[in-house]
């Protein structure tokens, strides 16, 4: 009898109406002489969240892409006339920390933490570890703005919003047609290829409007960061069908939902995976220990992960989640340690030798945000022309550690690059504005998430590996008040 790698269990009834869906888009590239499409989707990281007591649904967007910043054109149908802004990727990193799944790894011996009748359970604390899913398929009024200067007008499409945030310039759009919405992405820099006009018409149908956003001019790929729409109350979806038009093959989609109740896929099944097809015949990729985890632990994503969890999708065509956490939402009121980080020394920094101090001796870490960050700040002295950003300000961390210690010399040299104590202690710097900086750009956007989350009933995080051709279908979601908990590993 063949060893099944999945289950498919119906979910009961739902507990919501059907609504507006709120929903996340296709790359386009812009139009440039190679007609190729030349920008490829390789991952995505959704977050929804429904804000009960202020009668909204906020949601993040995240994709990982390949090609040229200068290609990068993201097109997003909404139900509503969103807020856009620009969030922080350390939430989603927080969020895979928290929720994804792992296994914990004693000596030579690993343990699957789900399973109830496995090492775990004595740790359990009467908790429900099972990790059973049992979910499945069921069968404002606006002014007038203006147009920005440069954007190309098509009869048959209004502009509704438009303006920049963060790396990124966009405009808010509507349309009956499918002709004219095509026209217009086209001539305004998307090179929308002919198969997404069916896409694009049924979404217009609909209602929707969509949010066509590209990186500004001079902006690198490292500038990309993850979308924030807030619009009043919708339903969850995912609109994997525009998603095709420039997704990678296998592509990752992880969808955590933040809710009434657990969150289930109306439209889709829910696969249990088989944890003996699961291996750690190479180092997997490291997580952080839950506190069900035996003392001493190392806790891993399976090395094999993506593949057995590839293999039972497929064996639902495609058209199935892995729920791998679902938690109180309670739970991730504290969502990432970088909540704890003190910006004070930065703020009272006055020139580049206190910012060396404050780097090597602060848990903040040297990521591309960090460093757009500070990096207006941190001016143009005679030792910063010559290196990137973020290597002059890891050359600065490690040489303000090197002079941390007793009887350093004037002189550090950090990769090819010699700083001068002296010379930074004349170099001014404004850590009044770099803290500011960081501050709104990181620090605030994780409080402010973790507030939503933690006001929720439950948080649930899904994952689903796709290809293009499967994506004939948008994944609605909605939330079931009895479903039980399920801990992440």
């Amino acid at each position: 009898m063949r060893n099944p790698l999945l289950s498919l269990v119906f979910a009961g009834l739902l507990a919501i109406p059907a609504a507006d869906a709120l929903a996340c888009g296709g790359c386009f590239s812009p139009t440039s002489p190679d007609a190729k499409q030349t920008v490829f989707q390789n991952a995505e990281r959704v977050l929804f969240v429904r804000d009960e007591a202020a009668g909204k649904s906020v949601v993040w967007i995240e994709v990982v892409y390949g090609g040229l910043a200068q290609n990068f054109g993201w097109v997003l149908p909404v139900p509503k006339v969103p807020t856009v802004g620009v969030g922080t990727r350390h939430v989603f990193d927080a969020l895979d920390d928290k929720l994804a799944f792992r296994i914990a790894r004693v000596e030579d011996s690993w343990e699957n933490c789900r399973d109830p009748q496995e090492g775990c359970q004595a740790n359990d604390s009467g908790k429900d570890a099972s990790g059973a899913t049992q979910a499945g398929p069921d069968g404002a009024s606006l002014d007038d703005v203006g147009m920005d200067i440069g954007m190309v007008p098509v009869p048959g499409v209004e502009v509704l919003d438009s303006g920049s945030t963060g790396p990124y310039d966009y405009a808010v759009i509507q349309g009956k047609l499918a002709d004219p919405i095509f026209q217009w992405l086209t001539q305004n820099g998307y090179a929308t290829p002919e198969k997404a006009k069916p896409i694009l018409q049924s979404h217009a149908t609909k209602g929707d409007v969509f949010v066509a956003i590209k990186l500004q001019n001079g902006q690198g790929v490292e500038a990309i960061r993850p979308i924030t729409l807030e619009m009043t109350d919708a339903e969850p979806c995912v609109p994997l069908r525009l998603t095709s038009i420039a997704a990678a093959q296998e592509m990752s989609v992880t969808v955590t939902v933040a809710g009434s109740g657990r969150s289930v896929v109306k439209n889709h099944f829910d696969v249990a995976l088989n944890p003996l097809r699961m291996t750690l015949l190479a180092p997997g990729k490291t997580r952080p220990c839950l506190p069900l985890a035996p003392a001493g632990a190392e806790c891993l994503e399976p090395d094999n992960y993506a593949q057995v969890m590839s293999a039972a999708i497929d064996e639902a065509g495609g058209h199935a989640f892995v729920t791998e956490a679902s938690v109180p939402g309670a739970s991730l009121a504290k969502l990432s340690p970088l909540q704890d980080v003190s910006l004070a020394d930065l703020a009272s920094s006055k020139n580049l030798w206190d910012l060396a101090n404050f780097l090597a001796n602060s848990e903040l870490p040297l990521d591309s945000e960090v460093v757009t960050a500070l990096q207006a700040t941190v001016g143009q002295t005679g030792q910063f022309m010559t290196v990137s950003p973020d290597q002059a300000l890891t050359n600065l961390k490690a040489c303000g550690k090197y002079w941390n210690q007793p009887g350093a010399d004037d002189q550090c040299i950090s990769g090819k690059t010699m700083l001068s104590r002296s010379a930074m202690v004349q170099a001014q710097f404004d850590g009044s504005a770099a803290s500011t900086a960081v501050q709104t750009s990181i620090i605030d956007p994780l409080f402010h998430v973790a507030d939503l989350i933690g006001k929720s009933n439950r948080a649930t995080r899904m994952v689903l590996r796709i290809s293009p051709e499967e994506m004939d279908r948008d994944p609605v979601f909605a939330f079931h008040a009895t479903l039980p908990v399920v801990a992440p590993g």
